[in-house]
């Protein structure tokens, strides 16, 4: 195709002279070309057309006319080409435009050319992948690819220094350029030793010695070519070695050979199917067997028996996202040899791990030793350190030995922001410089180890103090002061430095580690530069879910899982005329649970669908209770929606309550929508056809809510608290919540507004024609009685409320946590606010649900004072938009003296205003 445009374009469009010699060079183009009219009718095809289209041509014709219809007003709207499938072949052929004009009645010209099926695409990127990762860096080496089949030509490696082709683009490499370079006493007999290759179905590879002009030097060179034909005889693949490097550069040539002996392959987690096989894994399992007939069953054959753990734990790591190198094992006819396997995780558009792309290789000669496999499993690659693995075994000799341990985490916390911004090759660069500027200080009896990306350890196998800990991790914080250089790039790297010891902070090789882990990472989020110890860094938080994700799976079963209903009303009468029902959890030791921390939760125990069809279930049994029904919201998460049978689970509850489809309505929230508009569209008109009303839920917080206003079929716009609070005060609120209001009133929606909590945001609203109101100015979530007792209400005057009304003096504090459990000792802190009721007992506010005394015990540090007040919870706690109260009552009542010094003073407004109290919680 390059060619063609190349030769076509140095005659003028207007010469018509050469119009003659242009269709003479189309007639004797390999390249497939067709001309059409202005009418879609055919002008010109080439004989390279006619041969690949043979019978088909008349139904290529008819399909091509239909699709060029939509392109008839506006032609330069395809050049990126059109594709043409065949029926009932399923031939599939791409058309390029070709900008060249012959004739005053030529209005298209076409380029053809079929297109393979898409694993064989796989395939291909494979293979050109690897072939670039192996030849890339390699000087003296080159390669060429010649498809028999399709004529596709490729070439990688140091071309333009071995041939001097520095000056010619490598658009233009063809096999003919590379056959006039062959001095003409050598071609004649690479061209006898090409064909017996193809003839002789027993041959696979040749060499030969031939001489190769160079075209910046105007001198020929000696070169040894390996060419190989696939066992599919359709892949003809050249390598050409420089006659110098192939005698005295072995360890290249090692290269080549062990490429030679390579294997490629994708695996699909879906299907536990192998997707694509390369021909070289075949030579390396000693069999030549169909890609389906590899299982993964078939493969765990070969496999010696101590590394079949290993490649079973690898699951979990790729499905983590991780991308790793394994050698292990494999007995081949009754030999045994070793491969080395590099994988990289396959990601789809939503960024789930389906799968992972393998490069096996056959390591074997280089296990010669057993020293040099010893290195190979227990040093990390990159940084030439201790890995994981021997971290781990050094730790278990340390405990055997009855050593104490002093581990020290440190983590330069810029890997992964490297790795996305920059590339795998300059982040492990970063991970080397790292390494180079931390080993000078390493204690000489240490070990020095990396844990994962640029998190790295320090084994000292005795006990430090905190005082000699401290002058340690002080220096290796001071490493954040420089910035370091990768490529052209100086980045400044964020040390933590967390520091772990045995026996108190564990007594396992695992334990140790992962409390490492644990407290540098704590470290990192305390801010810049920090060290921390890991007495001081297990929180409440970290207990708190590790309990709550274990007790989802019985919360229904228990009955601790129960839905509540805020109603929705009229905005100027207050009349109920809905409610969103809402999914709340009293857990038995930690209470009551906010949403917005169970139903991650609910994701990652992958729950998503047990809950939900409890609650349609739920609901649909309220509903039935009501004297009069009225239409109540259910909020739904996307993904529900990809089960196959959502509908007849949705039907089925509707159905046995005796409930009419037109009173349920499904809240979608929009930051829950996924990519496949296609399935959504479906989804959207199955509940419409059902009479179920559809609406967008949290509308605006997203990044294509219009587009997806303008894709879905949708009845009600719900816009986000975060635009109706503050709203009377707000313009740029004010101007989205108008536009929103256009949109809705243009697409003939409803809109509700959600998270009213005061009057001038109510009569802002009200002003500008909003009907239906919901949030906490008319009535907070309530349980299924209360709501029963509200409907007969009728109506619902508007309140504002705040649970610290009355409280405008409230003082900082800390909250230290002395026992959580059977753990004892400095435990961690979180930030609370309290305000004085008499010296007696005085009420907290925090964000956390604190268990019993008898579960907890904790002290509240005022910055006026120097000692901790040790406190008792009296009574249970209310709960309001996200804030916990309790009343305490302090265990030494001296200690109380001076505590209102820093206190900091809120007007009534702000002390209404919860949010601004989560600013200093």
């Amino acid at each position: 195709m390059k060619k063609l445009l190349h030769f076509s374009s140095i005659i003028p469009f207007d010469d018509s002279d050469n119009h003659t010699s242009l269709l003479e060079y189309w007639m004797h183009s390999p390249e497939a070309l067709c001309a059409l009219t202005k009418d879609d009718e055919i002008w010109f095809v080439n004989p390279s057309f006619e041969k690949l289209l043979s019978e088909s041509i008349e139904e290529f014709v008819e399909i091509l006319s239909n699709e060029l219809d939509p392109f008839a007003e506006s032609m330069t709207s395809l050049h990126d080409g059109i594709q043409v499938r065949l029926q009932p072949s399923n031939r599939l052929f791409q058309l390029m435009p070709v900008p060249i004009s012959v004739h005053p009645e030529i209005t298209l010209v076409f380029s053809v050319m079929e297109r393979t099926y898409e694993n064989e695409l796989a395939q291909e990127r494979m293979r050109f992948d690897a072939y670039r990762q192996v030849f890339g860096d390699i000087h003296g080496l080159a390669l060429f690819e010649f498809n028999l089949e399709t004529h596709y030509f490729e070439t990688f490696g140091s071309l333009k220094d071995m041939f001097g082709l520095s000056t010619i683009s490598s658009d233009t490499h063809t096999p003919l350029l590379f056959k006039q370079l062959l001095h003409p006493d050598d071609l004649n007999v690479y061209l006898k030793i090409l064909g017996e290759l193809m003839i002789d179905p027993e041959i696979e590879m040749r060499e030969s010695v031939v001489r190769i002009f160079h075209l910046e030097e105007s001198q020929y060179h000696h070169y040894v070519v390996r060419s190989h034909l696939s066992m599919d005889r359709k892949l003809l693949t050249c390598a050409v070695m420089d006659q110098s490097v192939y005698q005295t550069d072995n360890e290249k040539i090692e290269k080549f050979n062990q490429f030679i002996e390579a294997g490629m392959m994708e695996f699909d987690f879906q299907s536990d199917t192998f997707q694509h096989i390369s021909p070289g894994l075949f030579r390396m399992i000693g069999f030549e067997i169909e890609p389906s007939d590899i299982t993964l069953e078939f493969w765990k054959q070969f496999l010696h028996p101590e590394d079949l753990e290993l490649l079973t734990s690898s699951r979990h790591e790729t499905l983590q996202g991780e991308s790793a190198t394994y050698i292990y094992r494999v007995y081949v006819k009754d030999e045994l040899k070793w491969v080395e396997e590099k994988r990289e995780p396959i990601w789809d558009q939503n960024k789930n791990v389906t799968g992972y792309r393998s490069y096996l290789k056959n390591i074997t000669r280089l296990q010669e030793q057993e020293q040099e496999i010893t290195t190979l499993r227990t040093v990390d690659p990159i940084t030439g350190i201790a890995n994981r693995d021997t971290l781990k075994t050094h730790i278990e000799e340390l405990l055997e030995e009855a050593q104490s341990v002093t581990m020290i985490g440190i983590s330069f916390n810029h890997y992964a922001e490297v790795k996305q911004t920059l590339g795998f090759e300059l982040a492990d660069e970063w991970n080397a410089v790292t390494i180079g500027t931390l080993q000078p200080y390493v204690p000489d009896d240490a070990l020095l180890a990396v844990i994962h990306e640029d998190l790295y350890c320090i084994v000292i196998p005795s006990y430090w103090t905190d005082e000699r800990v401290r002058r340690f991790g002080e220096k290796l914080t001071t490493l954040s002061e420089r910035a370091y250089s990768i490529s052209e790039y100086e980045i400044f790297p964020h040390v933590s430095v967390g520091v772990c010891r045995s026996p108190h902070d564990g007594m396992t090789a695992n334990e140790l580690i992962a409390h490492t882990v644990q407290v540098t990472n704590h470290a990192y989020t305390q801010g810049h530069s920090n060290l921390a110890f890991y007495s001081s860094s297990v929180d409440l938080p970290s207990l708190r879910r590790y309990t709550l994700i274990n007790d989802l799976r019985t919360a229904i079963k228990n009955r601790e899982l129960f839905v509540v209903y805020q109603p929705k009303v009229h905005a100027w009468t207050g009349e109920i005329v809905g409610a969103e029902a809402l999914m709340r959890w009293t857990h038995p030791t930690w209470g009551p649970i906010s949403p917005a921390e169970f139903i991650p939760l609910i994701e990652h125990n992958q729950q998503i669908v047990e809950l939900t069809d409890f609650l349609i279930e739920e609901v649909c049994r309220f509903m039935n209770q009501l004297p009069t029904c009225i239409p109540i919201s259910i909020n739904i998460p996307a993904s529900y929606f990809y089960l196959d049978n959502y509908m007849q689970q949705i039907q089925q509850s509707y159905t046995r309550h005796n409930i009419l489809p037109h009173y349920l309505e499904i809240e979608i929230p929009e930051s829950t929508l996924l990519e496949n508009r296609d399935r959504m569209k479906s989804v959207f008109e199955t509940l419409n056809a059902f009479g179920i009303t559809v609406s967008f839920d949290d509308f605006g917080t997203g990044y294509s809510s219009l587009a997806y206003v303008q894709d879905y079929n949708i009845q009600i716009m719900k816009i986000d608290r975060i635009f109706a609070h503050g709203i009377h005060q707000n313009v740029k609120s004010q101007a989205i919540v108008r536009s929103l209001m256009y949109i809705a009133k243009e697409f003939g929606m409803d809109i509700v507004v959600e998270g009213v909590e005061c009057f001038r945001d109510l009569n802002w609203l009200r002003d500008h024609g909003v009907q239906t109101i919901q949030g906490y100015l008319f009535s907070p979530p309530v349980e299924s009685e209360q709501m029963i007792r509200l409907l007969d209400q009728t109506y619902l005057p508007p309140t504002e409320v705040s649970s610290l009304e009355g409280h405008t003096m409230l003082i900082p504090v800390q909250m230290i946590f002395s026992r959580i459990q059977s753990f004892t000792s400095d435990l961690g802190r979180a930030p609370a606010l309290v305000s004085m009721e008499d010296r007696k007992s005085f009420k907290l506010y925090t964000t956390l649900f604190l268990p019993p005394n008898d579960f907890l015990q904790f002290s509240i540090l005022m910055k006026s004072q120097d000692q901790p007040i040790p406190v008792n919870i009296i009574g249970t706690p209310d709960f309001e938009d996200g804030i916990y109260t309790y009343e305490l009552e302090p265990i030494e009542q001296s200690l109380l003296e001076g505590a209102t010094e820093h206190a900091f003073h809120l007007t009534p407004e702000q002390a209404k205003n919860t949010l601004h109290l989560h600013h200093f919680l």
